[in-house]
């Protein structure tokens, strides 16, 4: 891979003065104590960016990478097949670079870390900045208390290399739309998380034509996150359990069932005073190959499609969720519409029920309570009986077991 000549200078994107109010965090910054987290609602929101680690996916996609980076081989790099470095799934497509490959979970903390600094500047700020002040250390210190990653040069690295990963990323999501004619016509429209590395160190030109140095790593989040955030289009979630979760894909799944308890909050809060009346459970229930594909994990083939295998491969990431007291229990009910299809059933904590409640400025007490008829009662358990079909499943819901 090319290099740029040690003593080249880069001309700076951004006035200087966008960022010079953003000091970054102490290296031993405890972002635990951050009570929320702001998540950006655009586009991207629904789709999802990092790929689980170790996957044969990932792997042939960073033969270049494991190559260049990890090995510091010589010679002639080994090439990439172009469809290893492609994700699909329906309208939605991760294009990799052949140096460095898919992103995974691990490329998921470190955004998360990101996503956490935006969020700490945002809550004591009240404003986004084009770019953050990165020190790799306050990441490796974070990644080595929150997941046991060895602090030195080795991890150091791999921080390093993500960020780049995430630069060099497109995403790429095909969206319908009708012509003149009535006719359905596809537009690509490309986003990327970072749109910019100036790392700590590296010459500069300021914009008063004087040559300086960046003392940290400086970020440049795309403009698609900060604009969601800086216009109040974000989506606020409660950090207290979320920061308790080791696993990446566990925080994902996290991230999503807090939208899904915070809708049912909006549009049936009914439904969860009827369930708090008569000691039920909130519960959530999704097509098993649908939620593969908004996380991001390849569904199982038909003929290994039972419940006991489906829990095994979700289990190291349910097991988290059950352990923070966000979910009460999880199980895989046969779909009754479609034939060797399964549906995931998320039943939730009462405990977290309330925090997003909370999250919302909303009480969870009985007031209205009073305005429910007898019609909705009777509708509400119509709609558990019609999307639950075990009756253990059912019963478990209820709290009859």
């Amino acid at each position: 891979m090319p290099k740029k000549k040690a003593n080249a200078t880069d001309q700076l994107l951004i006035p200087f003065e966008e960022i010079i109010e953003n000091l970054g965090v102490p290296a031993n910054y405890d972002f635990g104590k951050l009570k929320k987290i702001f998540l950006p609602n655009n586009p991207l929101t629904d789709y999802p960016l990092f790929l689980p680690s170790k996957t044969k996916a990932v792997n042939n996609s960073r033969i270049r990478f494991r190559y260049i980076f990890e090995n510091k081989s010589r010679g002639i790099a080994p090439k990439v097949d172009v469809t290893d470095l492609l994700y699909k799934s329906r309208d939605f497509t991760i294009k990799a670079d052949m140096d460095y490959g898919l992103p995974d979970e691990f490329d998921g903390q470190v955004f998360d870390c990101l996503v956490m600094l935006i969020s700490k500047e945002y809550v004591e700020k009240s404003k986004v900045f084009k770019g953050y002040r990165i020190d790799e250390t306050v990441i490796m210190n974070e990644l080595a208390g929150q997941n046991g990653y060895v602090i030195g040069g080795t991890l150091y690295n791999r921080i390093k290399y993500s960020l780049n990963r995430m630069f060099h990323t497109s995403y790429i999501i095909n969206q319908e739309f009708l012509n003149g004619k009535g006719e359905i016509n596809y537009i690509e429209i490309l986003y990327r998380l970072i749109d910019g590395i100036y790392r700590k160190g590296r010459h500069y030109t300021d914009s008063d034509g004087s040559v300086k140095q960046f003392d940290h790593t400086i970020v440049l989040p795309h403009s698609a996150i900060l604009n969601s955030i800086e216009e109040k289009k974000y989506f606020i979630i409660s950090n207290e359990k979320r920061y308790a979760l080791k696993r990446y894909l566990s925080k994902v799944i996290y991230d999503r069932l807090h939208l899904v308890v915070y809708a049912q909050i909006h549009a049936m809060a009914k439904d969860m005073f009827i369930a708090q009346k008569f000691d039920s459970y909130p519960f959530f229930v999704i097509g098993y190959k649908k939620f593969c594909e908004k996380i991001g994990i390849y569904p199982l083939v038909n003929r290994e499609m039972r419940p006991a295998i489906i829990k095994r491969q979700l289990g190291d990431y349910i097991n988290e969720l059950i352990e923070q007291n966000i979910l009460q229990g999880f199980e895989v009910d046969k779909a009754k519409t479609i034939d060797k299809s399964f549906n995931l059933v998320f039943i939730f904590k009462w405990e977290f029920v309330d925090r997003v409640f909370e999250m919302a400025n909303k009480s969870m007490d009985f007031k209205g309570i009073s305005d429910i008829s007898k019609d909705q009662i009777d509708a509400y358990f119509k709609k558990l009986e019609s999307q639950i079909r075990s009756v253990p499943i059912k019963n478990k819901i209820k709290g009859k077991e």
